[in-house]
């Protein structure tokens, strides 16, 4: 399984995808369009279990071009991830 962040600035993306146990794969930096991402991400498209960014006015656009592309993309609130509502690999974080 391969999660994969983004951090979307205007005409950039920063992208770092991670396996299971949170060992960088790849890294690097792409225009902020979905097809861009889903080329930089396409070794691994059948492994990618999530995409997440946060929500923003640009984000958006991003989260559903790269849904209709195949990728399962989901937009986080600042709170949700600064909260660890996804946790670490191997941590059970539901009460």
């Amino acid at each position: 399984m391969i999660y994969v962040g983004l951090d979307v600035s205007l005409n950039s993306v920063a992208v770092r995808a991670v396996d299971e146990t949170g060992k960088l794969i790849r890294e690097g930096t792409k225009l902020a369009d979905a097809p861009s991402i889903v080329q930089y991400l396409e070794p691994w498209a059948d492994q990618v279990e999530r995409v997440g960014l946060e929500a923003g006015p640009t984000s958006e656009w991003l989260t559903a071009n790269l849904i209709e592309l195949g990728l399962p993309a989901i937009s986080l609130e600042a709170r949700q991830v600064k909260g660890g509502a996804f946790g670490h690999a191997g941590e059970d974080r539901s009460e």
